[in-house]
């Protein structure tokens, strides 16, 4: 499979042509169902299962989900929902339009990593690939 341009753009560092690892840490999505019974999605999705990188990489959902929407999606068919802080585990992503950033009682200490700009980490490609919300 040819990587669309977006894949190009946020999923490959343009020196190297590896792979970067920029994932969009999040599980808030919202999306047509449709997509992912589209024919050229399940074939990549059953492609991914077979290859069994999923049991012996330890490949989790958030980099399937965000190398599918790079791959099948226009860059126009993706919007960035900011306006939600988001935390998982010791991280915390603040709402981007909220200042200050006000991190949950529960967050806060030393072993927590807080991110103010609305994305993690600042510079994923992703951060400013996709259009937010307004």
């Amino acid at each position: 499979m040819v990587p669309s341009p977006a894949v190009k753009k946020t999923q490959t560092n343009s020196f190297t042509g590896w792979y970067t690892y920029a994932i969009i840490f999040n599980n808030f999505e919202l999306c047509n169902g449709s997509l992912w019974r589209e024919p050229r999605m399940e074939a990549w999705l059953r492609q991914v299962g077979e290859s069994k990188g999923i049991y012996k990489y330890r490949w989790g959902d958030a980099p399937i989900r965000t190398l599918a929407v790079t791959q099948f999606l226009e860059k126009n068919q993706v919007v960035k929902l900011c306006d939600i802080g988001y935390s998982h585990r010791h991280q915390y992503t603040c709402a981007s339009h909220i200042h200050p950033c006000p991190v949950p009682p529960h967050l806060k200490g030393s072993l927590n990593s807080f991110y103010p700009q609305g994305c993690y980490p600042n510079d994923n490609p992703l951060c400013k690939y996709y259009q937010e919300n307004t």
